[in-house]
């Protein structure tokens, strides 16, 4: 009895003995391999060896980018399986194994596609040349993905190599002048797997005047320039003979302005300057003084300081006569010697501030122009049917249509 008392007491001690010990079914061979693993972006199945004479569970961390895609716990085997990283960053994830009271861990870190090629998403300002760097572990190829109805703006070279790292330049066409930046993809395959990525181009801010200086004549006129954009902007006047028109503009972009009449015998310049947050045009204003033969009523050709280079004796003996429906010739001769000058192409319509071109003709010695040479007139000045015709090179006519 007594021994019988003493075995159950025994067993009993035994059983709370092992419940007491939670390390009782702890393996004494427990490990993972590899316990450390860093891999690239691409999708791939990572491989681990369990060695533990117990049983064992398992867990992964709560990412959607890494999952159990094969177990064999006899063999002490088990399979990660990864998609690709598509984040420039790293990511990592814990692989956790159990065993009675022991915890042994496996850490995965993927890399991101930065390694890979850097930077992922490159930014380009104006017409200059980027760069891109690939890291590669075999040949790669790459080629700008062509959208549809939209003029390619992008080149790369080169546009293939081999295992290594290398440099791609990014060459645009031309500066962004949108408005709004603008963007195309890039599509690397290397060795099979395939990346895009994206390149912006920044929004080049720009102000393109039509043309950079305007000239006019000495008279009070209303003149125009049209301003393209793709920023907000205004703009300022430099001087006080120049002024905003109060007419109606021809489109959103045109401008008009008035210039005051320059009544000083030397041409004078003023700007308009156009102007943004980051960007300015300057465009100048090329008044022409007023011409000297303007103070001389004699019929006649003068120079550029009024004075008398042939002058027409007796004014009477110009004739106009019409030589086609839409232009005339004008013939000044001198009653005296009976030399005479004529102009071939006059409009039959004409006023002061009309440009037209005529040719010159004529027996008149020491002329100003060469005979047949097709000159630029501009009206000045009328007077009944008494016109003053100044050339582009600063001669003056005085004549009588």
């Amino acid at each position: 009895m007594t021994l019988k008392l003493f075995a159950h007491i025994s067993v009993i001690f035994l059983l709370v003995s092992c419940l007491e010990d939670p390390k009782a079914n702890d393996p004494r061979i427990f490990s993972i391999t590899p316990a450390y693993t860093t891999v690239s972006a691409f999708a791939q199945t990572l491989d681990f060896t369990v060695s533990c004479d117990r049983g064992w569970q398992y867990s992964l961390g709560s990412t959607r980018w890494a999952k159990v895609s094969d177990l064999a716990k006899d063999r002490g085997y088990i399979a990660i399986s990864i998609t690709m990283n598509e984040d420039e960053a790293d990511r990592r994830d814990t692989l956790t194994l159990r065993s009675g009271t022991l915890m042994r861990q496996a850490i995965i870190t993927q890399k991101g596609l930065s390694s890979i090629i850097s930077p992922l998403n490159p930014v380009l300002t104006g017409s200059e040349t980027g760069t891109i760097t690939i890291t590669a572990t075999g040949d790669w190829s790459v080629e700008v993905v062509k959208a549809s109805r939209v003029e390619p703006w992008l080149s790369v070279e080169p546009s293939s190599g081999h295992a290594g790292t290398s440099t791609i330049s990014l060459i645009p066409s031309d500066a962004n002048l949108n408005v709004g930046d603008r963007s195309t993809q890039l599509r690397f395959d290397l060795g099979g797997n395939t990346i895009s990525t994206t390149v912006t181009q920044k929004q080049t801010d720009a102000l393109l005047p039509e043309t950079d200086e305007i000239a006019i004549d000495y008279n009070a006129q209303e003149f125009s320039l049209t301003l393209g954009s793709n920023v907000d902007f205004a703009f300022e006047l430099d001087c006080d003979w120049l002024h905003e028109a109060g007419t109606k503009a021809l489109d959103s972009n045109t401008f008009r302005f008035l210039a005051d009449a320059n009544e000083a015998s030397s041409a004078r310049e003023g700007h308009i300057r156009f102007f943004s947050d980051a960007v300015s045009e300057t465009v100048s204003v090329i008044q022409a003084g007023r011409p000297a033969f303007l103070s001389s009523s004699a019929y006649g050709i003068y120079d550029r300081e009024g004075r008398v280079l042939r002058e027409v004796v007796r004014g009477k003996d110009q004739t106009a006569v019409l030589s086609t429906r839409n232009a005339c010739s004008l013939r000044m001769q001198n009653a005296t010697t009976g030399e005479c000058i004529a102009l071939e192409g006059l409009p039959v319509s004409i006023k002061a501030g009309d440009r037209f071109k005529a040719t010159v003709a004529g027996n008149m010695t020491a002329l100003p122009h060469v005979p047949g040479s097709s000159i630029q007139f501009t009206v000045i000045k009328t007077e009944g049917r008494k016109l003053w015709l100044l050339c582009s090179d600063g001669i003056g006519y005085i004549v009588k249509k």
